[in-house]
C-alpha cells in the first residue's frame, strides 16, 4: 500500500476568466487548453506518484456535480464537497482529518486544481523529491516557481540557505526564509534582481504527523477539528 496522498482543491470560483469562467463551472473545469480540464490535467500528473485510489478531491456543493462527471478516474467516494465555503486553512485541515482516517502514516500533497503545466517530467521529479523529503524528515514543503518576470499578482518565497536533509534528492532543497505576500511591481522587480525569491505555486507536502504537531502547536482548534475527523 502506498502512503502518498493528494490533496486537490477544486473549490476556486475562478473569477479572473470571467464570463468564461462561472461561479458552477470554474477554470479547472473548463476545456481552455485541449480537450481536457485543468482539474484532469492535475490528476493526469500524477500518474505513478500517487495511486488514484489515494487521490482525494475538495470541493464545494455549488461545483460537486460538474467535479463528478469530469474526475471519473477517481472513486466516488474520494471526491467531497464542503458544506459551507471556508478560508485555505479549514479546507487543508478538513482534507488532513480525511487522509488521516485513512492513513495515519501518509505523505500528502495539496495541489490547486488550476494550473497549467506543461512540462510533466519537470514536475514529477520535483514532486517526487518533495514527497520523499516530507516521508523521511519533519520538514513541511513547499514548492517554489523561479520567476520569469515581476509579476505583482503572485506571493513569493524566499530562499535560505540549502537544507541540511542527510540525503541527496535531485532538486536542491533549500530552507525557506519568509514567505512574501503579492508585492507591488516595484517591490516584485527587487525580488527578481535579488536572485533568491521563487514564486509561490501554492502547493505544499508534508507527513500527517509533522503537519498535526505544528497545527496543535500554532492552531490548536485546526487539530482537534482533524482529531474528530480521524477517530469518527
Amino acid at each position: 500500500m502506498s502512503n502518498n496522498y493528494a490533496l486537490i482543491l477544486a473549490g476556486g470560483s475562478g473569477a479572473r476568466f470571467w464570463p468564461l469562467s462561472r461561479n458552477a463551472k470554474p477554470k479547472q473545469l473548463l476545456n481552455l487548453f485541449d480537450d481536457s480540464t485543468l482539474l484532469n490535467q492535475t490528476i493526469d500528473r500524477l500518474e505513478g506518484l500517487i495511486p488514484l485510489e489515494n487521490i482525494l478531491i475538495l470541493t464545494n456543493s455549488l461545483q460537486e456535480e460538474a467535479v463528478r462527471k469530469i474526475a471519473t478516474k477517481l472513486p466516488a467516494e474520494n471526491i467531497f464537497a464542503e458544506p459551507a465555503k471556508r478560508d485555505t486553512a479549514p479546507a487543508v485541515a478538513l482534507g488532513i482529518g480525511l487522509i488521516a482516517a485513512r492513513n495515519p502514516d501518509a505523505t500528502m500533497a495539496v495541489l490547486p486544481s488550476d494550473q497549467l503545466i506543461q512540462d510533466t517530467d519537470s514536475f514529477q521529479s520535483v514532486l517526487g523529491d518533495s514527497l520523499t523529503i516530507a516521508s523521511q524528515t519533519d520538514a513541511l514543503v513547499t514548492i517554489g516557481i523561479k520567476p520569469t518576470w515581476p509579476c505583482p499578482s503572485y506571493g513569493y518565497v524566499e530562499r535560505g540557505p540549502a537544507a541540511a536533509l542527510g540525503f541527496d534528492t535531485t532538486h536542491k532543497a533549500m530552507e525557506v526564509t519568509t514567505f512574501r505576500e503579492k508585492p507591488n511591481p516595484e517591490l516584485a522587480e527587487e525580488y527578481l534582481r535579488q536572485g533568491n525569491f521563487a514564486w509561490n505555486a501554492g502547493m505544499f507536502v508534508w507527513s500527517l504527523k509533522t503537519v498535526t504537531n505544528e497545527l496543535r502547536e500554532h492552531t490548536p482548534e485546526l487539530a482537534g477539528f482533524i482529531d474528530q475527523l480521524k477517530d469518527s
